[in-house]
């Protein structure tokens, strides 16, 4: 690579790192300290997020280079970063360090060779005056905003002093890529100016309030909501300074749910803890065509029930309304109306919501004939958001050796392990959960007896919930538990804004009470948490007053 080209990406790597370190991106950074916050401190008094920027997924980073230049090669993706209560796209968990800048260097410069090789048919142009006005448009389009002079005279300084040494297809390839390795490009920022802030309490000692630009906000909205960045429309309420006002938020929302089965697809993968899918459906020998169905029949379920049909989440968790292929539709013994994915229908007093889906149901599945624990752990740590922490150096296993015979049923050892000084600690409140589902085997078939014999018996009495006959009859009782409402719009909180903002914040609460009154409408839900003041207000501390 020419020296200058090497000086150019040595330059660019200091710059994520030094950006990603000390918050000096974007317009209003000076003498603010936004370095991502430990876990625990990215919320402060009243609710307030910090100022901060947010990183691209690895995703959305290729998504928006292909909504830039169109199909690009596969240059492969940097390090997503660690998840958090296990939600992916957690603000603090995705750095910029070391190998993710120069993962990220890597895949632009295989960018950057393909709009060399492609340079007229990317950008229309032959000529110098057409490559600066093109660089000119791409960086208001990668940047999410309108680009500064400054901007836009460094670019085409840049391309300028490439253009002195090579040909044209070149200084255009390598101006590209400094501008998909930008920090403009690759972060979000949330900095926004000071003003007086809305929520009720003071702002942080030694710091102060900002609330964020238009162009700020329409990027928080529609990344979280579609995982892209702003469409025209949004763009337009942006500059026409409108995005401060929390009814058109709210009004963008709407529009946006339209387009956001992606995200709730993720969210409710994450939420209810289904990554164990896969390893999951192997080991019960699930073939690869059923596995399939079963994936096709959950996105099918959550754009049906989300999106196109605006519902609640009672709708999640007790709808008898769901899709399937004919297989499918076999292993459940329904009618299917004939090939394809198609709606069915359950009986509601057995299976209803995604709960009694076969994908939930295998993801929190085993070899072992007894899923109690799987299963009502899953729910009772991510549902209800519960944290559990078993005694140092106990080991499970023995704990519960003893407590039944060999030949004890599931409610046998379900009640043992509740009674048990050491298990019940652990088990009293999840086991009763599990039993619910045990009329469903490892794949999602219903039973009534198990293979040894014994009969079916998914009565459970729930601490905090109450009696339960069945997981459909769970599900509609989940829905209606204050514990799971809350927690869910914490979640749902947690994964927009890339933050927890704990169970107790004013914030949450007041979102909370605005999704009950809306019959826990999922829409509804968003519309509080975009209308807030939270939403667009930031903390922000001054450098040195850590």
């Amino acid at each position: 690579m020419p020296v200058i080209l090497g000086a150019m990406r040595s330059l660019t790597l200091s710059f994520l790192l030094l950006a990603a370190c000390d918050g000096t991106i974007g317009d209003g950074g000076g003498g603010i300290n936004i370095e991502s916050p430990s876990v625990g401190e990215a919320v402060l008094e009243g609710g307030r997020l910090r100022a901060r920027v947010w990183r691209l997924t690895p995703q959305q980073f290729e998504d928006e280079a292909r909504r830039l230049l169109g199909e690009l090669p596969d240059a492969g993706q940097y390090p997503l970063g660690e998840s958090e209560a296990g939600l992916t796209n957690i603000a603090v968990r995705a750095p910029v360090d070391r190998p993710v800048a120069q993962r990220i260097a890597q895949i632009t410069d295989d960018y950057g060779t393909w709009v060399t090789e492609n340079a007229e048919a990317v950008s229309g142009c032959t000529d110098r005056d057409c490559a600066v006005a093109y660089l000119h448009g791409l960086l208001e389009s990668a940047y999410r905003r309108p680009a500064t002079d400054v901007e836009q005279d460094a670019i085409a300084t840049l391309f300028d002093s490439i253009l002195a040494d090579h040909d044209l297809p070149y200084a255009l390839g390598r101006s590209v890529q400094a501008v998909l390795i930008s920090p403009s490009m690759i972060y979000r920022h949330e900095l926004g100016a000071p003003f007086d802030g809305r929520i009720e309490g003071e702002a942080p000692e030694g710091g102060s309030i900002s609330v964020l630009g238009d162009y700020e906000i329409a990027s928080l909205l529609s990344f979280s909501l579609t995982d892209r960045s702003p469409d025209a429309t949004l763009l337009a309420a942006a500059a026409a300074g409108e995005l401060r006002d929390p009814q058109v938020r709210a009004r963008e929302a709407r529009r946006l749910m339209d387009d956001s089965a992606g995200v709730w697809q993720r969210f409710f993968w994450e939420w209810l803890d289904m990554y164990r899918f896969e390893s999951s459906a192997t080991a019960l020998d699930v073939s690869d065509e059923l596995q399939a169905a079963m994936l096709e029949e959950y996105n099918a379920f959550i754009e049906d029930t989300v999106v196109l049909q605006r519902g609640s989440l009672d709708d999640v968790f007790a709808s008898p309304r769901s899709f399937a292929s004919p297989e499918l539709a076999a292993i459940y013994e329904v009618d299917h109306p004939g090939s394809g994915l198609q709606p069915i229908t359950f009986n509601p007093a057995e299976r209803a919501g995604m709960l009694t889906h076969a994908a939930w149901l295998v993801a929190h599945a085993s070899r072992e004939e007894e899923f109690v624990v799987r299963r009502g752990m899953g729910l009772y740590l991510h549902a209800l958001c519960r944290n559990l922490t078993p005694p140092d150096g106990l080991d499970v296993n023995a704990a519960q050796e003893g407590l039944t015979p060999e030949d004890a049923t599931v409610r046998e050892k379900v009640e043992a392990r509740s009674n048990d000084r050491v298990c019940g600690a652990c088990h009293t409140v999840p086991d009763p959960i599990g039993l619910a589902f045990e009329r469903f085997d490892a794949i999602g078939r219903r039973r009534d007896v198990y293979p040894d014999g014994h009969v079916v018996d998914s009565n459970a009495q729930v601490p905090g919930i109450g009696s339960v006959t069945s997981a459909a009859d769970l599900g509609a009782a989940l829905a209606e538990s204050g514990e799971v409402q809350n927690c869910f719009v914490r979640r749902v909180a947690h994964s927009m804004l890339g933050a927890d903002l704990g169970p107790q914040s004013v914030w949450v609460n007041d979102v909370t009470d605005a999704f009950v009154s809306a019959d826990r409408s999922i829409e509804g839900l968003v519309v509080a948490l975009v209308s807030h003041p939270g939403f667009v207000e930031r903390a922000v501390i001054a450098e040195g007053d850590e």
